[in-house]
């Protein structure tokens, strides 16, 4: 048999040669967690199930050792979210990109600080947290640093970093820097038009809005075909061109519309089998 690590408390007492000689013999068998259930969860969240409570830090991946899928822990947005249909992240605010940092320049091993934004917007608090600050262009340009906390204002953002990181190259207050939210923070259905962001993979169940959820980004993966559209085994496929359904994959016409590559074929409206690679 497959030894399970999530059960390793119960295998203590079994002598450790004969536990080694079984796990080895037939496999070990654990699925691959890279970044954290939350303080006060006690399991994983199954891919099969969606929460209204937070279960891991968003964007956490899971891979299943047995099949090869990827999933990326996500949450829906303020429109429910359907199986088999792609989402995409929200499109970028301007208000919070490429802005001079007037009179709030970040020092070298700062962890915490103002950051200036354009007015005509109000983020709420933590709206950027697991989110990105970037500094764009000026001194200190081309480094980014994970978002922990941030607060809600007009003008500025009160913005504290993940533990573990500071400020490598200091700005100065010419400096432009970008605010990004978390990309699988309220994700949406992936619009019938142009994508105005990046994917963010595939609910493999309904989900509620605002529910927390795992999205399929790698390895076979059931979604809708776009009506009217003709997929063809092994070539790529995404975002259809001339999409008709929100969400559904079609023969894909633009590098940043890729999905994957088609395993099955089926008519448009009906479910095929795509073998994910969002690079995510």
């Amino acid at each position: 048999m497959k030894r399970d690590l999530a059960n390793i408390d119960t295998d203590m007492f079994t002598p450790i040669g004969r536990l080694l000689q079984q796990s080895f013999a037939h496999g070990i068998n654990c699925d691959i967690v890279q970044g954290g259930i939350l303080t006060g969860q006690t399991s994983l969240q199954s891919v099969y199930a969606e929460s209204e409570t937070q279960n891991c830090t968003l964007g956490t991946k899971l891979r299943e050792v047995d099949t090869g899928r990827e999933f990326i822990y996500s949450q829906a947005g303020s429109v429910k979210l359907y199986k088999a249909l792609m989402t995409q992240s929200l499109a970028i605010d301007s208000h919070y990109i490429n802005v001079a940092q007037t009179a709030y320049p970040w020092a070298i091993g700062a962890t915490s600080g103002n950051i200036l934004i354009s007015t005509g917007a109000t983020p709420a608090a933590n709206y950027f947290k697991d989110g990105w600050l970037v500094v764009n262009d000026g001194t200190g340009e081309g480094q980014a640093y994970p978002i922990a906390t941030s607060s809600s204002h007009a003008t500025i953002v009160a913005t504290t970093l993940k533990t573990g990181f500071s400020v490598i190259t200091a700005w100065p207050a010419t400096a432009e820097v970008s605010l990004v939210r978390c990309p699988f923070k309220s994700t949406i259905v992936a619009p019938v038009t142009t994508l105005t962001a990046p994917p963010a993979g595939v609910p493999i169940i309904d989900v509620t809005v605002d529910y927390f959820f795992w999205a399929q980004v790698k390895g076979p993966c059931p979604m809708f075909v776009d009506d009217g559209d003709t997929i063809v085994i092994g070539e790529p496929v995404g975002s259809a061109g001339t999409s008709g359904t929100a969400g559904g994959v079609g023969i894909g016409v633009t590098t940043e519309g890729h999905y994957g590559r088609a395993m099955t074929l089926s008519a448009g409206g009906e479910v095929a089998l795509i073998n994910l690679d969002l690079g995510l």
